[in-house]
């Protein structure tokens, strides 16, 4: 609520801003804890009435949010349970910066702090005595509510307050959602409560005897579960074919060669001369001993060699 009235003076037209009451009548209008819900919409349809402001888009689209802002559709819930920690955070920032400058070593800072503590438990403190002996001025006039002030009742009867003023309204359930529960986790949740009402009947024998069985049952299951899910899967296919699996199958895939472009059983295929010759041109030479001539021959094979 604070970030939305902030930006009120930058969505209000300029036509309205020279009017100094508009401000004061929406704030009146939307921090009000005493108005219902129908009462809100029909001051704030008053007020945009007034000030023309029915065709500005930021309060028609605040208007349709108002449920999820507006205190008056908060009436009873406990506001105190919203609060959020970056909250918490600016607020103790804002107070600390009155006592605090921001170039402050650390001992000026434990003096600030120090300081800054002091003030706050003062004025926890005066707050306390004002409550404890000034007596608040009345909401209405009559002689009920001032009489209630001064005869030193301690406690108010429970019929005359609800339940959302008191500190253990937070811890219960705001409004009750239906929830829906699949039929499989109720299953789950009665097998367990006969289980454990049996269990705490019986001996340790019989539970281990239980244990057992439970046991055989469970692998009975997953082998059932195993057939079921081959046969489930062999009917997916065979809806998809539209053709059941033949019983012997008589075509089977053919084998795979090891090597490409060759069909020999050796697994290497053919070399042509053109490529033997470039191999041989590639390899180094070397001198043969027993011609001396330097070539890609050597004594075993001299005289052998193809020119």
């Amino acid at each position: 609520m604070w970030h939305i009235t902030l930006k009120l003076t930058d969505k209000v037209p300029r036509r309205s801003l020279e009017n100094e009451d508009l401000k004061k009548e929406i704030s009146a209008c939307v921090w009000s804890d005493v108005l219902e819900p129908v009462e809100f919409e029909e001051t704030w349809m008053g007020i945009m009435e007034r000030y023309e402001l029915l065709d500005v888009e930021w309060f028609v689209t605040m208007f349709q949010n108002r449920r999820m802002w507006v205190p008056a559709f908060f009436r009873d819930f406990p506001m105190g349970s919203l609060i959020r920690t970056t909250s918490v955070s600016e607020c103790e920032n804002s107070f600390y910066k009155t006592f605090t400058r921001p170039r402050s070593n650390l001992v000026e800072f434990l003096m600030c702090f120090d300081h800054t503590l002091a003030a706050q438990r003062n004025s926890s403190s005066k707050l306390d005595y004002v409550d404890s002996t000034i007596i608040p001025p009345f909401s209405t006039d009559l002689l009920l509510e001032k009489h209630v002030a001064t005869k030193c009742v301690k406690v108010i009867p429970d019929k005359y307050y609800n339940g959302r003023w008191l500190k253990s309204s937070i811890s219960k359930p705001v409004q009750v959602c239906e929830i829906s529960v699949d039929a499989k986790q109720l299953a789950h949740n009665k097998v367990a409560d006969i289980f454990f009402g049996y269990m705490q009947k019986v001996d340790v024998e019989t539970i281990e005897a239980f244990s057992a069985a439970m046991q055989d049952f469970g692998k009975r299951i997953e082998t059932d579960s195993t057939v079921l899910r081959y046969v489930e899967k062999r009917k997916t296919v065979d809806d998809f074919y539209f053709i059941g699996r033949p019983d012997v199958v008589e075509v089977h895939p053919p084998k795979v060669v090891r090597t490409r472009g060759s069909c020999n059983d050796s697994g290497s295929r053919i070399v042509s001369a053109r490529e033997k010759a470039i191999t041989l041109q590639s390899k180094p030479k070397r001198k043969c001993g027993k011609c001396g001539e330097v070539g890609h021959h050597d004594a075993k094979n001299c005289g052998r060699q193809k020119h």
